[in-house]
């Protein structure tokens, strides 16, 4: 016969009739890792203002198209692409790009740089980088297993960092990058 009430374990204090609760903390996941998605201040999709070359870019992936563009000759598609009214238009216009070899040795430092340009515009970018400094993070990006960690959001929460199946790049170059400290970034400033 079981119990009929609810039974709280407890542990029995020495006088042996006292109890007090257990100090159990249940944490089954050995890893808990922060997830940046598209829209996260340190996500490509993340709507700030982006200069360079007489355009404003609205997000990280929109400049990054247009490098990708530039990149290869393409001007017709660079300034479309810098004309794109929405996320969708610019992709459509980028997706066309056939990246020759030397594109994936140069992407990186592209993005780098993009990144270095958009902390230092935005307030909230470089609080979310002070704020999760010390903390293993995991760039879910459904369209690249190379800015991304490869894994849905769910399980690269409690996946170990060293076990994504993406190369989770975009959080490299973010850990990588110097946060510079400004007197007049603190935490009201992240609704930016």
């Amino acid at each position: 016969m079981g119990f009929g009430y609810f039974y709280c374990k407890r542990k029995l204090a020495e006088d042996g009739v006292s109890t007090t609760p257990l100090d159990i903390v249940f944490r089954p996941w050995a890893f808990e890792v922060e997830i940046i998605d598209p829209i996260h201040p340190l996500g490509m999709m993340h709507l700030c203002d982006l200069k360079k070359d007489g355009h404003t870019f609205r997000s990280m992936m929109h400049m990054y198209q247009y490098e990708m563009a530039v990149f290869h000759g393409k001007r017709g598609m660079s300034e479309a692409i810098a004309g794109a009214k929405t996320p969708s238009d610019d992709a459509k216009i980028g997706s066309r790009i056939q990246p020759v070899p030397e594109w994936y040795q140069r992407r990186d430092q592209i993005l780098k740089t993009i990144a270095d340009m958009k902390m230092r515009e935005s307030a909230s970018v470089r609080l979310s980088m002070l704020i999760l400094a010390d903390k293993p993070m995991a760039y879910i990006d459904p369209f690249s297993d190379h800015l991304g960690c490869g894994l849905k959001a769910r399980v690269a929460a409690v996946t170990s960092p060293d076990q994504f199946l993406g190369q989770n790049k975009l959080v490299d170059i973010w850990k990588n990058l110097e946060v510079p400290r400004n007197d007049d970034d603190n935490v009201s400033d992240m609704d930016e």
